[in-house]
This record gives C-alpha cells, sequence and structure tokens, in this order.
C-alpha cells in the first residue's frame, strides 16, 4: 500500500494534467454532443413558449392526444420557414431544420478541417499557449453566438470561432498528455481515459442544459458554457507544462508529404472517412427532435444526450485499452465499430418508444465513440511512424467536408417528406458505404508493403503512434 501511494505521489503532476484535460474533454464533448439540444431550441418560433416537462412525463391518453395534434399542424407547415421577427431574447429563429441543421454543421467542419493548421501552430508555439488560446476562442464563439439575431450571424461566432476553438484545444490535450503519460508505457490507455471526459460532458450537459433552458433561455445557456470555457483556458494555461525539448526528436514537418499519395491504404482510408463522417452527425443533431416527434416528452428526450454520453465514454476507455492489446488489428476492430454504427443508425427506423431510443443512444454512443477516437491507430497502421503526425492531421481534416453537409442534407430530406425516415436511411447508407471502401483497405497493405513499416502487433502500433506525438514535444 506504502508502495501505491509513493507512485501517486511521483506521478502527481501527470495526473493533474490528465484531470485538467479531462476537463477539457468534458466541456468540448458536452458542447458538441448536446448540440442536438441546442438545435431543438433554435427551431422554435421568437418567443415561442417553450414546454412544461412537468406536465408531460409519461405516456398517456391526454399526451397522446396533444402528439396527434401537434403532429397534424406539423405535417401542414413543415415545408414552410417561419416568417415571424427574429432578435427577441427567448424562443429560437423559427428557421427550417435544414437551415438550422447549419448551425450544428459549419461548428463541425470547422472544428475538423483547422486541426491540421492547428498542429502546425502547436508545432510552432507548443501546446500549452494553444490549448489556453482554444478554450479562449470557445468561450468568446459561444457568448458572442448567445446575443446574434438571426441564423446567418449565429453561425459566425458559434461555428467559426467555436470550431477553432475546438481544433486548438483538442489535439494540444492530446498530446500534453501523450507526452507526460508515454514514457511509462500508459500513453494510449491515458488518452483513452481523458478522452472519455467528452462522453462524460455529454452525460452531464443533457440535464445541465436543460435546467439552464428550461429556467432561462438557450442564449443563457450559451453564456453560461463560454464562461465555463474561459475557466478551462486559464486551467490549461497554469497546468500544462512544456516538457523539455529532447535532442534528434524534435523535426520540422513538411506542409504535405507526398508519399503518401503514393501510399492506396492511407488513401482510401480518408476516402473511407469522409463518407462515414456523411453519418456521425446525423443522429447527434437529429435524434432528439425525431424523438419529440414520436411523442417522447421533451424533458426524456433531452435527457436521452445522457445515454449517449455514457455509451461514448465507455467506448472511449474501451479503446484505449484495446490499443494495448498484442492480437487486435486496429483497422478491423475500426471496421467493425463502423459497421456496428450502420446497423444502429439503421435500425432506429423501427423505434416505437422510449426504451428504444434509450438502447440506441446507449449502443451509437458506444460505437461512434470508438470511431472518434481511433485516427490515432488505424493511421499508425497505414503510414510509416515519421509520417504518422501529418497523416494524422489529414485524417482528421478529412472529417470536416462531410460534417458541413450532413446535418443539413438530413434536415432538408425531413424538410421534403415530414419524416426522418429518409434522413436516417442517408446516415445509415454513409456508415454502410464506409465500411464497404473500408474492406479494401487490408488489402492494399499487403499488396503495398513498401508503403508501411514492417508488420507490427496492436500493441506496438499503439506505441508507435503515442510516441510519434513526440515530433509535437516541448
Amino acid at each position: 500500500m506504502a508502495s501505491f501511494f509513493a507512485e501517486l505521489w511521483r506521478l502527481r503532476f501527470s495526473i493533474i494534467v490528465g484531470i485538467v484535460a479531462f476537463i477539457a474533454f468534458f466541456f468540448v464533448g458536452g458542447t458538441s454532443y448536446a448540440s442536438g439540444v441546442l438545435f431543438n431550441e433554435l427551431l422554435k418560433k421568437p418567443c415561442d413558449d417553450a414546454y412544461d416537462a412537468s406536465t408531460v412525463t409519461g405516456w398517456n391518453s391526454t399526451k397522446s392526444f396533444a402528439c396527434t395534434l401537434n403532429k397534424t399542424v406539423e405535417h401542414e407547415s413543415c415545408n414552410h420557414t417561419s416568417a415571424a421577427p427574429i432578435g427577441t431574447n427567448c424562443g429560437g429563429f423559427g428557421q427550417s431544420r435544414g437551415n438550422t441543421a447549419w448551425t450544428s454543421s459549419v461548428y463541425f467542419f470547422f472544428s475538423t478541417v483547422l486541426c491540421q493548421p492547428s498542429g502546425m501552430l502547436i508545432d510552432r508555439f507548443g501546446p500549452r499557449i494553444i490549448a489556453a488560446t482554444g478554450g479562449l476562442l470557445f468561450g468568446v464563439g459561444c457568448i458572442a453566438a448567445s446575443f446574434t439575431p438571426s441564423i446567418l450571424t449565429f453561425i459566425i461566432p458559434y461555428g467559426l470561432l467555436g470550431g477553432l476553438g475546438y481544433a486548438f484545444l483538442y489535439p494540444s490535450s492530446i498530446i500534453i498528455v501523450a507526452n507526460h503519460w508515454r514514457k511509462r508505457g500508459y500513453g494510449p490507455v491515458a488518452n483513452g481515459i481523458t478522452t472519455s471526459g467528452m462522453g462524460v460532458g455529454t452525460a452531464a450537459f443533457g440535464p445541465i442544459s436543460y435546467a439552464i433552458i428550461k429556467t432561462f433561455n438557450w442564449r443563457w445557456y450559451l453564456r453560461v458554457v463560454g464562461f465555463c470555457f474561459f475557466g478551462t483556458s486559464a486551467l490549461t494555461l497554469v497546468v500544462y507544462r512544456e516538457l523539455k525539448k529532447e535532442a534528434n526528436i524534435q523535426k520540422r514537418r513538411q506542409f504535405f508529404d507526398r508519399s503518401l499519395l503514393k501510399n492506396p491504404a492511407f488513401i482510401l482510408y480518408l476516402i473511407g472517412n469522409v463518407v462515414i463522417y456523411l453519418g456521425v452527425t446525423v443522429p447527434i443533431v437529429h435524434m432528439i427532435r425525431h424523438a419529440v416527434d414520436l411523442c417522447v416528452s421533451q424533458l426524456d428526450a433531452d435527457y436521452l444526450v445522457i445515454y449517449m454520453g455514457v455509451g461514448s465514454a465507455i467506448g472511449r476507455i474501451i479503446i484505449g485499452f484495446f490499443a494495448n492489446h498484442k492480437k487486435l488489428n486496429s483497422v478491423l476492430l475500426f471496421e467493425v465499430c463502423v459497421a456496428s454504427c450502420a446497423i444502429a443508425v439503421f435500425g432506429a427506423l423501427f423505434i416505437t418508444n422510449y426504451g428504444g431510443f434509450v438502447a440506441f443512444m446507449v449502443v451509437y454512443g458506444l460505437f461512434s465513440g470508438a470511431i472518434m477516437s481511433f485516427p490515432v491507430n488505424v493511421v499508425g497502421r497505414v503510414v510509416r511512424k515519421e509520417q504518422i503526425p501529418q497523416a494524422l492531421g489529414w485524417a482528421i481534416f478529412s472529417e470536416g467536408p462531410s460534417s458541413i453537409i450532413a446535418a443539413p442534407i438530413a434536415g432538408w430530406l425531413y424538410d421534403a417528406t415530414c419524416s426522418y425516415t429518409y434522413s436516417f436511411y442517408f446516415g445509415g447508407g454513409a456508415f454502410a458505404s464506409g465500411f464497404l471502401v473500408l474492406l479494401s483497405v487490408p488489402y492494399f497493405l499487403r499488396k503495398y508493403p513498401n508503403t508501411v513499416d514492417t508488420v507490427v502487433t496492436s500493441e506496438q502500433n499503439a506505441h508507435r503512434a503515442d510516441n510519434a506525438l513526440t515530433d509535437f514535444e516541448y
């Protein structure tokens, strides 16, 4: 027991760094995954008095009648954009679902495509400064968005500044944690545990966002989130300690390594990633509203985010541990998670009760959380070690083009059909198509062995990818 506490004391600073990173991921994940709750609020007309959850819980006859009436009215008007005035302090913007979905999709777009230039800034200024700047930008974006009078003006601070803040904060925290834990052999596990903060944040933001919006409105919710990011920025600035440069490790990277274009396995992985992320954001943004349309109370629907968060946290931790397993192929495991998401999204078409929604959110959170944790491990399998940092940046970048159009497409499909059926066909089809593309990756790894290092175990692969992050070490 004494040796255990001695080890904890020896690791005290690395543990503190991990806790701060967990907090950063908590707010980043909570804000990102709770976008479905925000989406539902922005759909409302200005000064549309929200809901009284205390009067609609349970599946009683009064609620069923009200739901039927609501669906009838909605069916008559779902293809018409509200002409109500905007700019008030209550209610949303009253726009169509396709137009409103841009608020989330632009955020997801910038949070991914800006990770590549973010890596270059980390290389230049160090992860500590970039992480603190990311928290500050995220906070400014949320607070500025809370004062906007329209969808267009909302997108600029929330989508651009919020996305840029994510792109700065997320990779910086991963690199800091990896640099503090890699020498102790716990890099992949530590990253799995700290990034599970995104899942925990998702679970916590369900009741938090509901309570703030119910008591005040969505504008005050964004202001509270913004000030939380200011606190996160201060924590990272104080706690994230730059490690000393190690001789012969820090390397300047080219903007683009052309040899990556000669690696068909990596190119196919990028194509698969683009297709997969056409499906990833569809349930995140639209599932809560879909549940409300099927007569789930607003309170119960908002709490679905909790179940997705729990699944996501578990999925990220599991992947963190599996990354060290000797006999598991990370590419194959990634394919299994993608196929599972496809099955889950197609299965969402058959949900008829609240229990089904809960089961879906847990399963989808589990496998989508795993997918989002995979890039380091998969990239480490399909490129050479010295190419990992740049290849990882392009892998995250590839998620952006899909992220900006997926949720609006799903929304437009609803606007055109007054049903989410085709929206979930679109999302499930994207996962299934991405899975089919990925099936060819192992073949090209065998056919072109010169594009990767000698065959390694999953354990060695995890440590190769983890140690490659020392290209950013300070």
